[in-house]
């Protein structure tokens, strides 16, 4: 405890508690008008919130790729990614039954291990399984400062290339970067999987470095605050596009946070009970992030969603409520030997 990081803790938790709010105004998101008060409110939250996912790779990375932190394949494998696979399976069984109904589930219990409905966020758990099998050559990587550097260039260099292969007029650009030269390591999170190891353990911003990023930071939020906006309003319809993982703006968003609590929140002194609540929390997050979806869809089963009253305050009181049964179901969970090691 005495040597724990609660700045990543905290980033953990916050993390956590951004993915609920992503999915409770996303779930009317799509089915008002875009010119619409309630609109705007919620891409408003979705925009505020989009560095979450992100964020969880770049912690991840911290812990994976630090050396001193002895891993050999066999725990690999039997500890971690063992453990994802199962987490996997069991959590997509799951869903696809409360979704699907028993008499579907079990005539298509192939598609349940498959990405289907009420199973979307689960795409994490397979993301996170192919950067694990990765941890060793990564490790070898990020030993030598130089191809660090390197590689985090080229990455963004790639995602302002990816962000234009998304655009009609620049589709062209994407299939000569990526697809017909196979470029696509600098692709996807292994990015952000380096990055997150790169910015805590292998560099030391100044004052005036950190300033840039944050500035940098809000640039990213605003970008996609407005940048969502103004093309969800041209097209007429509500549109994604500056709401993926791999764009520029989301990974300033991103940066700036993770440079926020890195250098800020990490001289912030708790007293040993606020420590272990937080320690405690942030061992919740990954069940949290499991369980959230269900007490969504309880809770509009039950008529209660971001339309129920004014946006401004359904969407934070809905995430309130099923991060606290979120947390409390985990918690619970966890008290279960099995599936605390295997299942949250």
């Amino acid at each position: 405890m005495k040597n724990r990081d609660l700045s990543l803790d905290l980033l953990r938790i916050l993390s956590a508690i951004s993915v609920i709010t992503i999915h409770v105004s996303g779930d009317n998101w799509n089915k008002v008008n875009v010119h619409s008060f309630e609109w705007q409110t919620f891409n408003f939250y979705e925009s505020l919130v989009r560095f979450s996912v992100v964020a969880f790779v770049m912690i991840s990375g911290v812990f994976l790729l630090d050396a001193s932190h002895k891993l050999t394949l066999s725990d690999l494998y039997k500890k971690k990614i063992l453990r994802f696979v199962l987490m996997f399976i069991v959590w997509s069984l799951f869903y696809n039954f409360i979704f699907s109904g028993s008499n579907n589930f079990i005539n298509n219990i192939t598609d349940s291990l498959l990405e289907s409905e009420g199973t979307t966020h689960l795409w994490f758990l397979k993301m996170i399984i192919g950067l694990y099998i990765l941890v060793p050559i990564l490790r070898k990587v990020v030993s030598d400062a130089q191809v660090v550097k390197y590689f985090l260039f080229i990455y963004v260099a790639f995602l302002f290339i990816y962000q234009l292969g998304k655009l009609e007029s620049t589709e062209m650009i994407y299939e000569q970067f990526f697809t017909e030269t196979s470029m696509l390591i600098p692709l996807g999170f292994i990015g952000y999987f380096i990055a997150g190891y790169y910015f805590k353990r292998m560099i030391n911003l100044n004052k005036k470095a950190r300033t840039y990023i944050y500035m940098v930071g809000i640039a990213g939020f605003i970008i996609t605050l407005l940048g969502s906006a103004i093309v969800s309003h041209i097209k007429g319809t509500p549109t994604e596009l500056l709401y993926d993982n791999l764009t520029p703006n989301v990974a300033m968003a991103t940066l700036g946070i993770f440079t926020f609590f890195n250098y800020r929140v990490s001289k912030i002194k708790f007293s040993d009970k606020t420590k272990k609540i937080i320690t405690n929390i942030s061992e919740c997050t990954l069940g949290i992030y499991l369980l959230h979806p269900l007490f969504i869809y309880l809770l509009g089963h039950f008529g209660i969603n971001t339309l129920s009253v004014n946006p401004i305050l359904s969407v934070p009181i809905i995430v309130l409520t099923v991060l606290i049964l979120s947390l409390a179901s985990t918690a619970l969970l966890k008290q279960i030997p099995i599936i605390n090691k295997y299942i949250v």
